[in-house]
């Protein structure tokens, strides 16, 4: 027994004694009172609350974040185990490590892609430029605005959408970004 009372009671031999599970408010006659996978003294030894099935409410139950022979353990206890800013339970939707704070290796924290810079946190290049997103001006290809001698490069110019009214690209290629011109 995991837990002992004064009578070593165990009626549904869980792990967890009787008097434990009356006080706790699950049943002493169900090993599994929520029926997630995990025995009612196990999550009283984990520190999960038996009587729920996600105890930190990131979307994953305490059973299955305790890990298996398909993927390893994360904290039941914690949202994010891996304090990235993205929820245990979004990063296995998203296909991301749980347990790494940058799963592609950009330097770049996971949430912070996902929530704050909207890159890809799987690919370290998400635009494909060869410019990894971490030190990319414009890691998304959206045509982020770039000042170039003082003239706006828009999306036009960068080739992603077509306006007429846009400054001719030969003419901004004569200047570099020190503002030097090999203009006659």
């Amino acid at each position: 027994t995991l837990l002992a009372d004064a009578q070593g009671y165990d009626s549904d031999g869980d792990g967890a004694p009787d008097s434990v599970e009356v006080a706790l408010g699950t049943d002493p006659n169900v090993e599994d009172t929520h029926v997630d996978g995990l025995s009612d003294g196990d999550e009283v030894q984990l520190g999960t609350n038996p009587l729920l099935l996600d105890t930190d409410r990131d979307g994953l139950s305490d059973n299955y974040e305790t890990g298996d022979i398909l993927h390893d353990a994360t904290n039941p206890l914690n949202a994010d185990s891996d304090g990235d800013g993205l929820t245990d339970g979004e990063e296995r939707f998203l296909g991301t490590d749980p347990l790494r704070r940058d799963t592609d290796g950009d330097t770049l924290g996971d949430g912070d892609e996902f929530h704050t810079r909207g890159t890809n946190v799987l690919d370290v290049d998400t635009d494909h430029d060869g410019i990894r997103d971490d030190v990319d001006g414009d890691p998304t290809g959206e045509g982020y605005r770039i000042v170039v001698d003082e003239v706006r490069a828009s999306p036009a110019l960068l080739g992603l959408v077509d306006d007429p009214a846009a400054p001719d690209p030969e003419l901004l290629a004569q200047h570099d970004v020190r503002g030097e011109s090999s203009l006659a």
